[in-house]
Protein backbone atom coordinates (compact mmCIF):
# COMPACT_ATOMS: atom_id res chain seq x y z
CA UNK A 1 0.00 0.00 0.00
CA UNK A 2 3.03 2.26 0.65
CA UNK A 3 4.55 1.55 -2.48
CA UNK A 4 1.26 2.57 -4.70
CA UNK A 5 0.77 5.77 -2.36
CA UNK A 6 4.71 6.53 -3.60
CA UNK A 7 3.89 5.70 -7.30
CA UNK A 8 0.34 7.51 -7.21
CA UNK A 9 2.08 10.94 -5.40
CA UNK A 10 4.83 10.72 -8.26
CA UNK A 11 2.67 10.44 -10.96
CA UNK A 12 0.37 13.29 -9.56
CA UNK A 13 3.50 15.24 -9.34
CA UNK A 14 4.58 14.29 -13.13
CA UNK A 15 0.78 15.53 -14.32
CA UNK A 16 1.07 18.75 -12.54
CA UNK A 17 4.27 19.19 -13.97
CA UNK A 18 3.19 18.49 -17.44
CA UNK A 19 0.45 21.17 -17.05
CA UNK A 20 3.12 23.99 -15.69
CA UNK A 21 5.44 22.96 -18.91
CA UNK A 22 2.14 23.36 -21.14
CA UNK A 23 0.99 27.17 -19.26
CA UNK A 24 5.26 27.87 -20.39
CA UNK A 25 5.20 27.06 -23.33
CA UNK A 26 1.96 28.84 -24.15
CA UNK A 27 3.41 32.39 -23.30
CA UNK A 28 6.56 31.35 -24.80
CA UNK A 29 4.35 31.32 -27.92
CA UNK A 30 2.68 34.26 -27.39
CA UNK A 31 5.83 36.06 -26.42
CA UNK A 32 7.37 34.92 -29.66
CA UNK A 33 4.41 36.27 -31.87
CA UNK A 34 4.15 39.79 -30.57
CA UNK A 35 8.10 40.14 -30.67
CA UNK A 36 7.78 38.85 -34.74
CA UNK A 37 5.20 41.62 -34.61
CA UNK A 38 7.03 44.20 -32.70
CA UNK A 39 9.82 43.46 -34.96
CA UNK A 40 7.54 44.11 -38.34
CA UNK A 41 5.95 47.47 -36.96
CA UNK A 42 9.83 48.30 -35.82
CA UNK A 43 10.85 47.50 -39.54
CA UNK A 44 7.88 49.86 -41.04
CA UNK A 45 8.40 52.67 -38.84
CA UNK A 46 12.58 52.72 -40.09
CA UNK A 47 10.94 52.40 -43.33
CA UNK A 48 8.58 55.53 -42.95
CA UNK A 49 12.08 57.56 -41.42
CA UNK A 50 14.08 56.79 -44.54
CA UNK A 51 11.19 57.76 -46.39
CA UNK A 52 10.62 61.53 -44.59
CA UNK A 53 14.33 61.61 -45.22
CA UNK A 54 13.80 61.84 -49.24
CA UNK A 55 12.68 65.58 -49.83
CA UNK A 56 10.85 64.57 -52.71
CA UNK A 57 8.40 62.58 -51.14
CA UNK A 58 8.35 64.32 -47.46
CA UNK A 59 5.33 66.19 -47.98
CA UNK A 60 3.39 63.13 -49.32
CA UNK A 61 3.20 61.17 -46.69
CA UNK A 62 0.50 61.34 -43.22
CA UNK A 63 3.68 60.93 -40.85
CA UNK A 64 2.97 62.16 -38.08
CA UNK A 65 0.01 59.79 -38.20
CA UNK A 66 1.79 57.00 -39.38
CA UNK A 67 4.16 57.23 -36.90
CA UNK A 68 1.75 57.19 -34.03
CA UNK A 69 -0.42 54.37 -35.60
CA UNK A 70 3.44 52.93 -35.29
CA UNK A 71 3.61 53.47 -31.31
CA UNK A 72 0.12 52.30 -30.44
CA UNK A 73 1.06 48.99 -32.71
CA UNK A 74 4.12 48.68 -30.43
CA UNK A 75 2.30 49.90 -27.24
CA UNK A 76 -0.58 46.93 -28.25
CA UNK A 77 2.03 43.95 -28.70
CA UNK A 78 4.31 45.07 -25.36
CA UNK A 79 0.35 44.91 -23.59
CA UNK A 80 0.79 41.18 -24.83
CA UNK A 81 -1.00 38.63 -22.13
CA UNK A 82 -1.44 34.96 -21.56
CA UNK A 83 -2.99 33.21 -18.71
CA UNK A 84 -3.72 36.54 -17.25
CA UNK A 85 -0.24 37.77 -16.81
CA UNK A 86 1.38 40.56 -19.12
CA UNK A 87 4.15 39.26 -21.19
CA UNK A 88 6.61 42.13 -21.26
CA UNK A 89 5.80 44.04 -17.70
CA UNK A 90 8.24 42.59 -15.55
CA UNK A 91 7.93 42.04 -12.05
CA UNK A 92 4.17 43.72 -12.03
CA UNK A 93 2.30 40.96 -14.42
CA UNK A 94 -0.62 42.12 -13.23
CA UNK A 95 -0.07 45.24 -14.88
CA UNK A 96 0.11 46.28 -18.41
CA UNK A 97 3.48 47.90 -19.11
CA UNK A 98 2.80 50.04 -21.62
CA UNK A 99 -0.04 53.10 -20.90
CA UNK A 100 -1.35 53.82 -24.10
CA UNK A 101 -2.84 56.82 -23.16
CA UNK A 102 0.94 58.51 -22.48
CA UNK A 103 2.00 57.38 -26.24
CA UNK A 104 4.82 60.13 -27.12
CA UNK A 105 3.15 63.19 -29.46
Amino acid sequence: VELFGSLENRVGKSEQYLKNNKVVLSRLDATQEAVGRMVDVASGLKNLLLQRRNAAIKDDLSFQLQVESGFRALAEQLNTSADGRYLFAGARTDQPPVDGATLPD
